[in-house]
């Protein structure tokens, strides 16, 4: 079965050629379509998303400001309303990758393309950039996100079952799936998770993101919302598999997304928690509460935490140094001279050697 692809919404003007080559729809919003001979086949003329005529006239006449026109432009829209406008887009794109809705005005004059396009974003939460080929291209091309936490179980969707399940919706929707940026044992908590899908959103000129779960994009409210916000801005749509695109512009998108943000960080904080009380109830009974000992101790046959006699003797050399006014470094440095190192054979840290320093003696 093949999936339609989601509403794409362009504006342009009618004598672009590049939109011969774009795979979008061409769409004229004028009161007539132009008599001129144009560069790619016009599929329909949309009067209905045209100014009206007496509004037309009035503005020709020079008896409407800029500010009236518009504002008489949009009451205009608001009649018809948003979903209806968008049900005959829906229709009108089919199975191709887009429309794009066309005048006569150059990119970056006044034109009501722009006002629609403005007054679709607000109402409709979906993007409407003036076209540029290169953008189009972009928007057909999609980085995938997985993750998995450290905390993850055998319940948890593996890295590979959510690869797959991105690989498949992206085919289904005809992009071309150029990267998957994966982080494995990550937190979904971590801000800087971030900057690795911006970046390959940056390196292969991506407008798609797609996750298999909102939870596995971020954990994090305020950092989710905030990025998605910033994508929106971008012009990278944020899909998750079955359920396609979310997004944060309009009123109900952002409490639609907010809600479920929040309770996916509620629950991260909640197993963290969880964590810690379990964690903090196994040390006070002197069983073993994590996968290495602190330095000075090891763990015993039966899980139980007791003295290393070598790193005990390693933390009183440590602490007469200290006495003697030696700094943290200049106490690793020694240590190591000495013969004193890490279990993993490099020199004790300056973390490592002011948390034995802080135990009590």
């Amino acid at each position: 079965m093949v999936m339609a692809h989601p509403l794409n919404v362009y504006t342009g003007r009618y004598g672009d050629k590049a939109i011969a080559g774009s795979g979008l729809v061409p769409i004229g919003i004028t009161r007539y379509p132009p008599r001129f001979a144009l560069p790619h086949a016009l599929k329909a003329n949309i009067m209905l998303l045209a100014p009206s005529a007496a509004l037309l006239a009035r503005a020709r006449r020079g008896k409407v400001t800029p500010k009236q026109f518009e504002a008489e432009y949009i009451d205009q829209l608001e009649k018809v309303g948003v979903e209806a406008i968008l049900r005959i887009l829906r229709a009108a794109q089919g199975r191709s990758r887009g429309v794009i809705l066309l005048c006569y005005e150059p990119a970056g004059s006044p034109c009501h393309r722009r006002q629609l396009a403005s007054w679709i974003e607000t109402k409709g939460g979906i993007m409407v950039p003036e076209f540029e080929f290169n953008m189009v291209a972009a928007r057909a091309v999609a980085i995938g996100y997985v993750r998995r936490s450290r905390e993850s179980t055998e319940k948890t969707v593996s890295l590979l079952a959510q690869k797959g399940a991105i690989t498949d919706y992206a085919k289904a929707q005809g992009w071309t799936l150029a990267a998957i940026v994966e982080h494995d044992g990550v937190s979904g908590g971590r801000r800087s998770r971030f900057a690795a899908l911006d970046a390959a959103i940056k390196t292969h000129g991506a407008g798609k993101v797609v996750c298999y779960h909102l939870d596995r994009l971020a954990r994090d409210a305020a950092a989710l919302l905030d990025w998605c916000a910033s994508a929106d801005k971008r012009g990278v749509a944020v899909h998750v598999v079955g359920r396609g695109r979310t997004e944060v512009s309009s009123a109900a998108g952002y409490l639609g997304t907010g809600v479920e943000a929040i309770v996916a960080t509620h629950f991260r904080l909640l197993i963290g928690e969880k964590t810690r009380d379990a964690l903090a109830h196994l040390r006070t009974q002197g069983k073993r509460w994590s996968r290495t000992a602190p330095f000075g101790f090891r763990w015993s046959a039966d899980g139980r935490v007791e003295p290393d006699a070598g790193e005990q003797s390693a933390i009183t050399r440590a602490r007469t140094l200290r006495a003697a006014g030696l700094t943290l470094w200049a106490i690793s440095a020694r240590l190591a001279s000495e013969g004193t190192l890490s279990r993993g054979g490099a020199p004790l840290t300056a973390k490592v050697i002011r948390a034995v320093l802080r135990r009590p003696s």
